[in-house]
């Protein structure tokens, strides 16, 4: 039908744009616009936003949006909305593998002064495409709450400036992984519809939205403030070793 059409055609746009971002970075064809970034953002280096920045980037760390992914997985599964559950998995596990094989693969370097604390890989940015890949896959779930709506959109904006801002990744990184997160998503909510509209009963969805979003909401809640918290309180945010200069 025509809406599978036009989602195909995203897909389709979104895989170019990644292809299209994967050979740039990979051929340095866009160097002085990421070198021109990192120094734009290191002019205004100070330990107070680099703090700020570490707090909002320790939320998307890998092994925690992991952990995270897995418990909103398990909580779907037990409140019986396996439709939900087989979204998020998948887009999750789409945006982790691809992220994983172009680290692995193309060795794009991170920039130089703090590629000994984070490890040598750049491109794409985990941190970036798993976030963009796991909010997206639960849109539907605060796409009508306004406050909500307000906070996916800072930290879908905000968690790839601040791997800009802390030197972790250049510019094509951060671009690159959103395009991977987005292609993540839509993959997933194409498979999963076409799973369900050839083989429907195999997946539930709840009548009651509202228990699936008090869920979700209640469990992202926890999640920030655990990371936030352990981290203040063990010390985790080293700014000295990621103030520039």
């Amino acid at each position: 039908n025509m809406k599978n059409i036009h989602v195909f055609i995203r897909i389709v746009c979104y895989a170019a744009a990644s292809m299209a971002s994967i050979y740039l970075a990979y051929a340095g064809s866009l160097q002085a616009t990421n070198l021109w970034a990192l120094n734009t953002v290191y002019a205004y280096h100070a330990p107070t936003p680099i703090m700020l920045s570490l707090i909002i980037s320790s939320i998307a760390e890998t092994a925690y949006i992991s952990a995270l992914c897995l418990i909103l997985i398990a909580a779907f599964i037990l409140n019986k909305d396996t439709r939900q559950a087989a979204e998020t998995c998948l887009a999750f596990g789409i945006a982790f593998s691809c992220i994983t094989l172009l680290k692995i693969g193309f060795h794009i370097p991170r920039p130089e002064h703090i590629s000994t604390l984070l490890g040598a890989y750049s491109f794409p940015s985990g941190h970036t495409g798993l976030c963009i890949a796991l909010l997206l896959s639960l849109h539907h779930l605060y796409r009508d709450k306004p406050i909500l709506k307000v906070i996916g959109w800072l930290l879908l904006l905000t968690i790839p400036f601040s791997r800009i801002y802390l030197g972790a990744h250049w510019l094509t990184d951060v671009a690159g992984a959103g395009f991977i997160g987005i292609l993540a998503s839509t993959c997933s909510a194409f498979l999963v519809n076409t799973w369900q509209n050839n083989y429907p009963g195999y997946l539930q969805t709840v009548n009651d939205n509202a228990k699936t979003q008090r869920i979700y909401n209640n469990i992202m809640l926890l999640y920030c403030i655990c990371i936030v918290f352990t981290h203040l309180i063990l010390g985790l945010y080293p700014v000295s070793e990621y103030l520039y200069g």
